[in-house]
């Protein structure tokens, strides 16, 4: 029986958690909120709509333009389901880059997140990377669904890009390539100060 080519939001996470990045090692974690965001939502505007033409289906999280930048409280929803099955493990380092003590929180957000941590001052990042048991499930049930080798190679560029850059880099490159979704954005004009990446 053929594997299904289908992904959802949660498993995209967990892909995107599987994948070699920057260090070219499998489940290379993604550090910060704000990262792993928006680098779900380049996932929807630029892969999805590669793997669509190859056939697959896609269910992923819708993003609107918030205070700062495009937002899917279903990302972090996803990430909270997969934290309690045990498939990711989020902790706190002592890391900082700038905008990541936004974590793109508005209105709607700070509401979400005071429900359930009281408070959302944060003086460190969080570390997403996967369980023993989220890596297995990548690679018995996700991995095997791309039989095409090139698929896998562009799926592992994306993240290495996506991981090795700043995250003043990585803002920049989503406000000036989706303006759309930055319009509402307070902190356009600081993100658009930084120089273009090369």
């Amino acid at each position: 029986m053929a594997q299904r080519k289908s992904l959802n939001g949660k498993e995209v996470l967990a892909l995107l958690l599987y994948l070699p990045g920057k260090t070219e090692r499998l489940c290379e974690p993604i550090v910060g909120r704000t990262r792993l965001v928006k680098t779900m939502f380049l996932f929807t505007k630029e892969i999805k709509p590669q793997l669509t033409k190859k056939g697959w289906d896609l269910t992923l999280p819708v993003f609107t333009p918030y205070d700062y930048g495009p937002f899917s409280i279903d990302v972090l929803n996803d990430v909270e389901t997969l934290h309690a099955l045990g498939i990711v493990d989020v902790d706190a380092i002592p890391e900082s880059e700038p905008f990541d003590v936004l974590d793109d929180m508005n209105a709607m957000e700070l509401t979400y997140y005071q429900g359930i941590a009281g408070t959302v001052e944060r003086q460190f990042m969080d570390r997403y990377q996967l369980t023993t048991t989220g890596a297995a499930f990548c690679q018995s049930e996700l991995k095997p669904r791309f039989t095409d080798a090139r698929q896998w190679l562009a799926l592992s560029e994306f993240k290495k890009r996506c991981n090795s850059i700043s995250l003043t880099a990585l803002l920049r490159y989503v406000y000036t390539r989706y303006p759309n979704y930055t319009a509402n954005s307070k902190i356009r004009d600081q993100v658009l100060k930084y120089e273009t990446l090369s």
